[in-house]
């Protein structure tokens, strides 16, 4: 399975330069707003910060891999997981850059929420096959 998602034939590349659009875009605002909302309430981002950090990158970026998904004629999946690493390899430069693990983390969150955003873009049957 994974051998079929890290192949890059059959991928629109226009489409796969827009997910990763998509998600270096989801990340930077993830980041701006969590740098807002520690200046204007520092105890509160002290407590809650990282969790509604997680939380925001991981819904951010399952939008942007079911909007890069939907968009896929074929192999919608592949679409998501490469797109989504628009995310990922800004947020490993910066944990390499910081020496900072956390966003290690929150670049596997990403791509966790771009491979379940890509899943919910996947058409599903109407109908149950019939019984045997």
């Amino acid at each position: 399975m994974w051998k079929h998602w890290t192949n890059l034939d059959g991928l629109n590349w226009w489409l796969l330069g827009g997910g990763f659009g998509i998600s270096f875009v989801a990340v930077g605002l993830a980041a701006v707003l969590g740098g807002y909302v520690g200046t204007i309430a520092t105890e509160f981002y002290l407590t809650w910060g990282p969790v509604l950090s997680v939380v925001l990158v991981f819904l951010l970026c399952a939008l942007a891999g079911y909007v890069t998904a939907k968009f896929a004629d074929i192999h919608p999946m592949k679409h998501a997981l490469w797109g989504s690493m628009g995310a990922v390899i800004p947020l490993v430069v910066g944990a390499v850059l910081l020496v900072h693990p956390f966003l290690i983390m929150l670049a596997l969150v990403s791509v966790a929420g771009a491979l379940n955003g890509g899943r919910l873009a996947i058409p599903r049957r109407r109908h149950a096959p019939p019984a045997s």
